[in-house]
């Protein structure tokens, strides 16, 4: 069953959907240098999107 994570930005509707969570949090860094470059990736913030991740 696919996975998805959308972002938690507000007003931004992008997601990452994926068959694997790695897959999922590749796709999230990706969108997060394009479209949020001024949001640091640090652990907490991994930690937060990794838990956010939903079957679809």
């Amino acid at each position: 069953m696919p996975l998805k994570l959308d972002c938690p930005v507000d007003g931004c509707d992008g997601f990452c959907q994926a068959g694997t969570e790695e897959e999922v949090m590749e796709q999230a860094r990706e969108h997060v240098e394009s479209a949020h470059p001024e949001m640091e990736l640090d652990e907490a913030t991994v930690s937060q999107l990794q838990d956010s991740i939903y079957e679809v």
